[in-house]
């Protein structure tokens, strides 16, 4: 009989958790693991993408006020007292994480039993429906990016790690950063790096793309916010022009740090070399029909473009984060930016561009690595089974 797997993971929109739990559940093995995905966000694009041997059910906040009323009709007495108890914890309680636990308390069960629970992001919501709203044997959760020092986040993790069997971290440097904070928990933490499948990200980097790329063109995929560092593609822009570099700086992706780089376009004059694309569901045409593929973020957890950058054998320049040294040798087979600013990316992108030779070696290094990560799942499977 096939064990049985819930995944909590609490919205779905259009980013690179999504795209590496997508590429989680299409690697699993179905014919062993009978998959539930939980999700309380009934409305995106990923859903006709996950594969047909996975069970999605919507479930839980956007529907705890009904379930309350219901509770209420059909004259339930347990549940109109939880209801009504969580209701007022909610409002008198100070403490944050104790208000958002009393929120998910007033959430209906979820229904089954399960071999397994994961909290596919490592916070607050996946973690306390796998906790209190999910009838498990094994609670495991992931971490795809960085964990807070602050007393907020060190109480929330006491109360929470001891109850968790597993936690798989995306990087080293994002398990080096938990193993730090809760030391008294690292034999509990392992690394997990995202699945890929290189040859559909080769696949989908043939296809015609919406928008034609013009040289010399630099690509940069993500979500438009603050930790992603779009902001400071504006003036590495200028600074590029008044180099006398002719570059066209392509933004794939969306988010609410939109208006803030249209402000920044204005400021430095790039309208016509700033282009900003907007959500694209196939990215890789874009990335695989670039010049330089550069990476603009202030904080990863693992970073899953650079990764496909690397499949494509595209040169590739990055802000010199912790983790992107896991991905990058700088200097055979990238360059890894001297600081996180405008003037910093735009050296790395002048050497590449004034050094040919240099994008010919990266790319011929690149040519010989293995990207997929496919092994990683055995981790998994090896926690479940034990």
């Amino acid at each position: 009989m096939r064990k049985k797997i819930a995944i909590v993971f609490n919205r779905m929109i259009v980013g690179g958790v999504e795209k590496a739990l997508l590429n989680f559940l299409r690697a699993i093995d179905t014919e062993r693991y009978d998959v539930t995905l939980f999700t309380f966000n009934d409305k995106s694009p990923h859903y006709d993408e996950l594969p047909a041997d996975i069970t999605v059910r919507f479930t839980a906040c956007d529907h705890s006020k009904a379930q309350f009323w219901n509770d209420i009709k059909h004259l339930r007495v347990k549940g109109i007292a939880n209801g009504i108890y969580c209701r007022v914890m909610i409002r008198v309680c100070q403490d944050e994480y104790k208000k958002f636990t009393y929120s998910i308390l007033s959430y209906p069960k979820l229904p089954g039993h399960f071999d397994c629970a994961i909290a596919y992001k490592f916070g607050w919501e996946d973690t306390a429906m796998i906790l209190k709203k999910i009838d498990a044997d094994k609670k495991c959760a992931w971490l795809h990016g960085s964990v807070g020092n602050d007393r907020g986040t060190r109480r929330w993790l006491n109360r929470v790690l001891p109850k968790i069997q597993h936690i798989f971290c995306v990087s080293e440097d994002c398990k080096k950063q938990l193993d730090q904070v809760c030391p008294e928990h690292r034999h509990k933490t392992q690394v997990f790096y995202n699945l890929l499948s290189a040859q559909e990200i080769i696949e989908k980097g043939k296809e015609q793309a919406e928008f034609m790329l013009r040289h010399t063109a630099i690509v940069t995929v993500g979500r438009l916010a603050s930790e992603k560092g779009q902001t400071m593609i504006p003036k590495a822009t200028r600074l590029l022009l008044d180099a006398g570099y002719d570059v066209f700086w392509y933004l794939v992706g969306d988010g609410d740090q939109r208006k803030t780089i249209e402000a920044e376009i204005q400021k430095y004059d790039v309208a016509e070399h700033v282009i900003l694309l907007g959500t694209q569901m196939n990215p890789y045409p874009y990335i695989k029909n670039c010049d330089i593929y550069v990476q603009t973020s202030f904080s990863e957890g693992w970073c899953l473009t650079v990764q496909e950058a690397r499949i494509l054998q595209k040169p590739i320049v990055t802000t010199p984060l912790p983790v992107m040294h896991e991905q990058i040798i700088s200097g055979e087979n990238g360059l890894i930016a001297e600081a996180v600013t405008p003037e910093a990316l735009f050296e790395g992108i002048r050497t590449l561009l004034d050094h040919p030779e240099l994008q010919a070696k990266f790319v011929e290094n690149l040519s010989h690595e293995v990207c997929d990560n496919s092994g990683e799942l055995q981790k998994l499977y090896d926690f479940i089974e034990s």
